[in-house]
């Protein structure tokens, strides 16, 4: 009679996992706990931050995932993202994963979400880089590295200018945010 009670209380437990909520798309991400991102945010820490049911091309849903990870002053940074057809319609239109490196990261690094698909990381000290993927994603390149500024560069966010240091932020862009033409 024991034995039939804990496999009865098992069954119940993996009926009640397998249940699926009817709040959110249901990802096939890994199951990491995980802190929302949007628009805007900054990332100074290690760890998964995730955006899901973004739009993305028509009749398209997107989620993103960013997974931080330190090992002593390198960092790891791994993208990814996630179509679905709908809400309703789980169905994968598309998937990728992207990884990006920082070595010897400064105290000071951080990962700034311009929107989720388009990611600006700051090593800390003096590199600068633009990593996109997904549909809605731009293009990865390299914005200042070390004392080379790239000159073809999208539009500088402002909120990202303000928490860079004063002398890389004003080697970018003037208030306009457009960079200055030599």
């Amino acid at each position: 009679m024991r034995i039939f009670a804990l496999l009865l209380g098992v069954a119940v437990l993996a009926l009640a996992g397998c249940s699926k909520g009817k709040t959110g798309m249901s990802s096939s991400f890994p199951a990491p706990a995980a802190t929302s991102m949007s628009a805007g945010s900054f990332i100074t820490s290690p760890g998964t931050y995730e955006s899901t049911g973004n739009p993305g091309l028509p009749g398209q849903m997107i989620d993103y995932r960013l997974s931080v990870s330190a090992r002593g002053k390198d960092l790891e940074l791994s993208f990814n993202y996630e179509g679905k057809v709908s809400r309703r319609d789980p169905d994968l239109t598309g998937k990728a994963e992207q990884k990006s490196s920082v070595s010897n990261a400064g105290p000071d690094w951080f990962c700034f979400v311009e929107k989720p698909g388009t990611y600006w990381i700051f090593d800390g000290r003096d590199n600068l880089k633009l990593e996109g993927l997904g549909p809605q994603g731009s293009p990865s390149k390299n914005i200042i590295q070390g004392t080379y500024v790239n000159r073809d560069n999208p539009e500088i966010p402002e909120a990202l200018l303000a928490r860079l240091p004063e002398k890389l932020s004003h080697r970018l862009s003037p208030p306009s945010g457009k960079l200055p033409s030599f």
